[in-house]
């Protein structure tokens, strides 16, 4: 079974002890406790206001010492005045959270006001203020970081003369977490805790069966897991403008844990009360490498995402929100997504891909449009491929020209080549921090399959598949060669070769030049490769390159495969044999001609030789 927690730490549940007013807001009566005004546990502190008008009453509690403060706690609490309309707007200080020192050294902070909120409408609400944060007032000198009296001050825009509408209730302390651990637990669950009459903390509400969330919500912690599954829910997160901006957050901790989340939907608002984007908006980080699995969810006016490998999500849309980060290792899958409307600054990236694997079959049927600023689609960083593959993937708004701030992809490789092939979608445009860019659209696959005459496959057959005359690929073209160490850079003009594709050399006049080596792009009239000795000068002779489709040995299936582009058919024609170990087989001829458009498959039939 789950259990659902809090680290809240009392200041008062207002049903006992004295509650006074700050220096100079004492126009009320005396604050009491009532039994029948309340939100918490059977009783709360109000206070008539009789012909008191603008900024003059307040309630006022001594927690008796100064609270010892961890930086990022909130202090959260319960306010209301019974006559909404009464009030200032949240600007000008309707309803002020004040944290003192002293009660006539104090920090007021804009809690609640006629315009915000669900207060508008009258009813109680949970306010959190980070008293680290700039005061929107001071009585006195402030707090001057001492934190031993609570409470709130009021500003009445008209005399309330019956009842006794200022009432405060539960005032508490800390982080704001609220945790889910164990078995089968729910949003419902989170919510039936946190709102009971004995709790009321505030944090996570069930308002009608939409929920409302603030604070940290921690799913596992570093000694416990939990499995978490629920599906077609919506949370709104509370516009919180005086926290810190990491306030609002959900985190997966344990490895152990398992969140799976269908259809949920999570809000935050796009321009806060104060007129500009939220403080906290809400962020999203997988600390531990849990299982995460996220379908057709939507998450809308939200901070950053950070995840990892155990990320398998499908179908899920992030509308305006912040950068989206996938760690450093293996990548997270989040086929089929939308990413649109991104509110990452010029220059900068929805989507951080640094991971070692590939996007192919991870990002595969995305969306990314583009936000007001200046951005790009995906930055891929330092740490990932040199070669990557982009499948039915598409950009819409970004800029079609190389180089700008807001090209497609931003390439963070400040050297070497990065081949990027696309598959379907549209072909993006990008920026570079200095690695050369091989951008191929369309490739096709070259297999070649390898059998005995009985239909089994033969696995480490050698292979060589080159290219013959008809094509556009260089076929027996003289070149010449520089050696220096170990490299050997080719001079050969218009050779139309890329990054990682096979040349054939022969015809040099020393041995270690000559053979099937992988290329590095160059120019286009030139390349290098690798040679496994240094011949300590450069070969001389008629040296003839030719481009190589296929070369290595077949796996466990009898196949080879390579992948490329091709801009034009290229006729091939080549061998497999395997005599190197037993069985023996004689040679098997292959040839055929590769296609622009679609995958080209070649077989070999070998004969044992024996």
């Amino acid at each position: 079974m789950a259990t659902y927690s809090t680290d809240l730490q009392t200041i008062t549940l207002c049903d006992s002890g004295t509650f006074t007013e700050f220096t100079g807001y004492t126009s009320g009566a005396a604050p009491a406790l009532s039994t029948e005004n309340y939100i918490h546990n059977g009783s709360a502190v109000d206070q008539a206001t009789g012909q008191a008008t603008g900024q003059t009453v307040s309630i006022a509690f001594d927690y008796g010492s100064n609270i010892t403060w961890t930086s990022g706690w909130v202090v959260i609490g319960w306010a209301k005045f019974d006559a909404p309309t009464s009030i200032q707007t949240w600007s000008t200080g309707g309803i002020r959270i004040g944290v003192g020192s002293a009660l006539g050294n104090v920090s007021l902070y804009n809690a609640l006001g006629s315009d915000f909120g669900d207060y508008p409408y009258g009813g109680w609400q949970c306010t959190a203020i980070d008293p680290q944060l700039t005061a929107d007032q001071t009585v006195g000198s402030g707090s001057g970081g001492n934190y031993r009296y609570f409470g709130t001050v009021s500003y009445l825009t008209q005399k309330i003369t019956k009842g006794s509408p200022n009432v405060i209730d539960a005032f508490r302390y800390g982080r704001g977490q609220i945790k889910a651990i164990g078995t089968s637990a729910t949003f419902a669950g989170l919510a039936s805790t946190n709102d009971a009459t004995t709790a009321r903390w505030g944090l996570f509400t069930d308002r009608g069966g939409v929920y409302r969330w603030k604070g940290l919500l921690s799913l596992g912690d570093t000694s416990n897991t939990v499995t978490f599954s629920d599906s077609n829910k919506s949370i709104l997160i509370e516009d919180t403008p005086r926290v810190s901006s990491t306030f609002n957050k959900i985190e997966v901790v344990n490895s152990g844990s398992s969140v799976t989340w269908t259809s949920i939907s999570i809000s935050g608002v796009q321009t806060s009360i104060t007129g500009s984007a939220p403080t906290s908006p809400g962020d999203f980080a997988m600390i531990d490498n849990a299982t995460v699995t996220k379908s057709s969810c939507t998450f809308t006016d939200m901070g950053t995402f950070a995840y990892l490998s155990g990320l398998n999500s499908t179908g899920t849309t992030w509308r305006r929100c912040k950068q989206i980060s996938v760690g450093t290792g293996n990548a997270p899958t989040m086929t089929t997504s939308l990413i649109t409307g991104s509110t990452v600054a010029a220059n900068t990236s929805a989507l951080l891909w640094n991971c070692t694997q590939s996007p192919n079959g991870k990002l595969d049927g995305s969306t990314f449009v583009k936000g007001t600023n200046a951005h790009h689609a995906i930055e891929f960083g330092t740490n990932s491929p040199t070669s990557m593959t982009l499948t039915n993937i598409n950009f819409s708004g970004f800029n079609a020209s190389n180089g700008q701030n807001d090209s497609a992809l931003h390439i963070k490789r400040t050297s070497g080549t990065v081949t990027i092939y696309i598959v379907g979608g549209n072909t993006p445009s990008y920026k570079t921090d200095g690695a050369t860019i091989d951008l191929q659209s369309n490739p096709v696959d070259v297999t070649a399959t390898v059998k005995t005459d009985t239909g089994t496959a033969i696995s480490g057959a050698m292979v060589l598949v080159k290219a013959t005359a008809g094509g556009n690929l260089p076929v027996d073209v003289t070149v010449t060669i520089t050696n220096s160490g170990t490299t050997a850079t080719v001079s050969h003009t218009s050779h139309g070769m890329a990054t990682n594709d096979k040349v054939m050399i022969k015809g040099a006049s020393l041995q270690a030049n000559n053979g099937v080596f992988t290329i590095t792009y160059i120019s286009d009239n030139s390349y290098s490769y690798t040679m496994s000795s240094t011949p300590g000068s450069s070969p001389t002779g008629t040296i003839k390159a030719t481009y190589v489709a296929l070369s290595g040995t077949t796996d466990s299936n009898g196949e080879i495969t390579m992948s490329r582009v091709f801009s034009a058919s290229q006729p091939v024609n080549g061998w497999a044999r395997k005599s190197t170990s037993a069985p023996f087989y004689k040679p098997g001829p292959i040839s055929g001609t590769i296609s622009t458009s679609a995958d080209t498959n070649f077989s070999a039939v070998l004969i044992l030789d024996q």
